[in-house]
């Protein structure tokens, strides 16, 4: 993320979104990219362009002279996942997994990398100043690179630094680098040899972003947005703590440094008194997606730590977000049935009149000792996987013909559920149990296969045939003509954690975590076959499929919209 004149340019999932923070209080959406090929890692502004490092995707240079409308004008693969990049002297210096980058940043775009310096195995951030690039590496190495010949870089030299180091910043003339629980101050006058002049230590895991302003480092982590006075580099200070939670991205510009979510939304903190930063406004931005439903002309995103978010589909190549509702807690899955969405998390079944996708609100809440998993509406009543804190898993049902009154009415303990399904008297656990709920009061478990694990994660029913996912990388297809005794008949092995399916006539569509969405041909239950594969930019945790439009719940890649050919 980062502040450039009036615009905030913001690495969202997959894309590079733009705000309008002339008004640092009320943040203006003004465009962003189409989807890029992985999750936007970082990025630097150079003029009327934005250089992305785009993990599997390398460098993407982005044209942003016309800020609602930002096109993509080069790609250039890295070796390796590209995690870092910053400009200067004209050329785009980029860290990977295997080293380091060099690029010419200038129109026309050439077709190759200008200079490279293969390091180890975990190269992560980069600054450069004069003829040197500082590059930090996983193996507590801080590399100095000469660069004064773009084409044949070298490195002259390292010096140790704090174990976890991963970020690196540079002003004047010293270098700050950054770990999870420190901050290392290296003097760089002479700049081929840095010396070590100062550190302090940070009071949590602060493996989010940093951003330098002045005299004041700006650091987010898991509890909060952390300032440190460094005026006196040998001796530097904490002086505020603005206590936020799951931080992502910071950028400071003025008194006013933007602090990016990790699963969504931006705060603007107010740092005129370093020593009492204040919120000044919050702009909700959509970030993580861990499932989604369609109904109508919305998708909606269960966005664990962002709420349930809703986003009209009407024009699937232009989905745009229309309505959100941001409860304490987390979201992980959802449902909708008769105008109402259905949300399970950390906190108990949440239901929210959607009638407005605009402006939903919360109908009411029936709290949990444990965590919901997931649930299934059906009729008068949701059904639903509870984990609970004694370790005592198991299905929950709940009355909710009046949406403004739910009530449990049961519990059964079972195999710890992160999926489910129901279909007529019965309920589906994956991997796989089978409960009779022809008596929601007094459901029992008829069947289950011997196959029955803890770690299934979705099922889908289709016909007389229940198709299942396994953490561990497979879908398993059962009979259930009987649902007394379900029995296998396929299975397939994937090459991710298949994390939620669904089964639209022929065709499984498997979301296998970091491998992206598979498409299974399922004409023969007792061969099922991968016919395609998509990477997402993300981890595919959820699928939804209406007509050849595919839904694709990516984690921090937020919601995909494929069309089936």
């Amino acid at each position: 993320m980062m502040a450039h004149g009036d615009y905030l340019y913001l690495g969202a999932g997959p894309r590079l979104v733009i705000l309008n923070v002339s008004d640092p209080i009320h943040p203006v959406f003004v465009g962003q990219t189409e989807v890029l090929s992985d999750l936007a890692y970082n990025l630097a502004i150079d003029g009327n362009y934005a250089y992305i490092a785009n993990g599997a995707g390398g460098l993407v240079i982005v044209n942003i002279s016309n800020p609602s409308s930002p096109k993509i004008v080069a790609r250039y693969p890295t070796p390796g996942l590209a995690r870092d990049v910053t400009v200067a002297h004209g050329y785009a210096y980029v860290t990977s997994s295997t080293g380091l980058s060099i690029f010419e940043a200038t129109f026309p775009w050439g077709a190759a990398s200008k200079g490279f310096v293969n390091m180890s195995e975990n190269v992560y951030g980069v600054r450069v100043t004069q003829d040197y690039a500082y590059v930090i590496d996983g193996d507590r190495r801080l590399h100095v690179i000469n660069i004064s010949n773009s084409a044949d870089p070298k490195e002259i030299g390292s010096v140790e630094i704090s174990i976890n180091a991963n970020q690196i910043e540079l002003s004047a003339m010293y270098a700050y680098v950054f770990s999870l629980f420190n901050v290392d101050i290296l003097d760089l006058t002479n700049p081929a040899v840095p010396k070590y002049v100062g550190g302090v230590g940070l009071s949590a895991d602060n493996s989010g972003g940093r951003a330098i302003s002045g005299t004041l480092l700006f650091i987010a982590g898991s509890t909060g947005l952390e300032i440190v006075d460094v005026s006196n580099p040998a001796a530097p200070i904490r002086v505020g703590l603005f206590p936020t939670t799951w931080n992502w991205r910071v950028a400071a510009q003025g008194t006013q440094v933007y602090v990016a979510g990790r699963y969504g939304g931006l705060r603007v903190i107010d740092v005129a008194n370093p020593q009492h930063p204040v919120q000044a406004s919050f702009y909700d931005v959509a970030g993580y997606a861990a499932d989604v439903k369609v109904a109508g002309s919305y998708a909606y995103l269960a966005g664990w730590r962002s709420g349930l978010r809703i986003i009209d589909v009407v024009n699937p190549s232009q989905p745009g977000e229309v309505g959100f509702f941001t409860p304490d807690g987390f979201v992980f899955h959802v449902v909708i049935s008769r105008g109402y969405a259905y949300t399970v998390g950390s906190l108990g079944l949440r239901i929210i009149n959607v009638a407005n996708p605009a402006a939903p609100f919360q109908t009411s809440l029936l709290p949990t000792t444990g965590t919901l998993t997931c649930i299934a509406v059906q009729g008068d009543y949701a059904y639903i996987g509870e984990a609970n804190t004694a370790l005592e898993h198991g299905l929950l049902i709940a009355r909710v013909a009046d949406p403004s009154n739910p009530s449990e009415i049961s519990f059964l303990r079972a195999y710890a559920p992160r999926g489910i399904a129901v279909m007529g008297n019965y309920a589906y656990f994956p991997a796989l149990s089978i409960y009779d709920i022809a008596d929601p009061a007094n459901p029992s478990q008829v069947g289950y296969s011997s196959y029955l694990s803890d770690s299934g994660t979705g099922v889908a029913i289709q016909g007389s045939y229940a198709y299942t996912t396994i953490l561990d990388g497979s879908m398993q297809i059962f009979d259930i003509s009987d649902p007394l005794k379900p029995f296998p008949t396929g299975t397939l092995n994937s090459p991710g954690k298949a994390w939620g399916i669904a089964v639209d006539g022929p065709y499984a569509f498997l979301a296998d975590g970091e491998s992206g969405l598979l498409v299974i041909n399922i004409a023969n239950p007792a061969a099922p076959l991968e016919i395609a594969r998509y990477d997402t930019p993300g981890i595919a945790t959820g699928v939804a499929v209406v007509g050849n439009l595919i839904y694709v719940a990516d984690a921090e890649g937020g919601l995909l919209i494929l069309r089936l050919k």
